[in-house]
């Protein structure tokens, strides 16, 4: 049900976020599974595009649930949120069950007018960012 998958997103979201205000990289990756943690340690472009939509849209305030949606693989959670410079922006959590039972962070996506962002387990070069909006609207 929406209310067990937001008992267990809603944490995990507001950790993430805080280690996005607090440029706190471990606290920001906590939650992300192996894959997408190795994607973000390895990926300078990443980070570069993280410092400049930080730079846009500044610290992260708040946000509401807009739509969850599941597939056989994940469940995708789409918030609105506001951002200090930037309100309306769209984030996408892509949540993923491992073998061990935990839930963990697979993807996230932040569709800003100014940077949009797209970090992915698998990136589909193909995939872009506002293209994943469309598709969880």
């Amino acid at each position: 049900s929406k209310e067990i998958i937001l008992k267990v997103s809603e944490p995990m979201m507001n950790l993430t976020m805080k280690g996005y205000n607090i440029n706190d990289n471990e606290m920001f990756t906590l939650y992300f599974s192996k894959k997408l943690k190795n994607v973000f340690e390895s990926d300078q472009k990443f980070k570069k595009s993280l410092i400049k939509l930080k730079k846009n849209v500044g610290n992260f305030e708040k946000r509401f649930v807009k739509s969850i949606k599941k597939n056989k693989k994940y469940i995708l959670v789409q918030y609105k949120g506001s951002f200090k410079k930037e309100s309306g922006v769209d984030i996408i959590l892509r949540l993923v069950a491992h073998t061990d039972k935990k839930v963990r962070i697979a993807g996230l996506t932040f569709i800003s007018s100014e940077v949009p962002l797209l970090l992915s387990e698998k990136v589909n070069k193909k995939t872009k960012p506002k293209k994943l909006a469309k598709k969880v609207r």
